[in-house]
């Protein structure tokens, strides 16, 4: 299960499961041409940090930025990882609060959506039982 998300007239899909298994592939899709271009991942090593595959994650975007959130990485691990992707740069970044914050639990297949200038976390299943949050 891969996730897509849309900045402007833009559609980016990352990651998911393919007959190679799990990706961290991004690409992007310029809706104007239908032309798609790897931007991360797979062969392309462009840049040091990115998410690692998984599948059953999220994505949202909120302004210019992608925001990837959790999934199941390929040693079986649920991840709570907060990822952005800065849409004009085209880079990763990994978002780390404070010790102190709280943060959603690692999780697969939740549902993320941008509001505004924040971001929603709804559901999902964290290993044990499926989470409303």
């Amino acid at each position: 299960a891969h996730t897509m998300a849309s900045v402007n007239i833009t559609v980016y899909l990352f990651g998911g499961s393919t007959t190679a298994g799990l990706s961290n592939e991004l690409w992007k899709l310029e809706s104007v041409n239908t032309t798609w271009a790897l931007l991360t991942g797979g062969e392309n090593v462009n840049l040091q940090m990115q998410p690692s595959a998984r599948q059953f994650h999220a994505m949202a975007s909120v302004f210019d930025m992608l925001f990837l959130f959790g999934g199941k990485t390929n040693t079986q691990r649920y991840c709570n990882e907060l990822w952005s992707f800065d849409t004009t740069s085209e880079g990763w970044a990994v978002l780390k609060g404070d010790a102190h914050d709280t943060q959603p639990s690692a999780r697969k297949g939740h549902t993320m959506t941008g509001v505004g200038s924040s971001l929603v976390v709804f559901g999902g299943e964290t290993g044990r039982l499926w989470d409303n949050m």
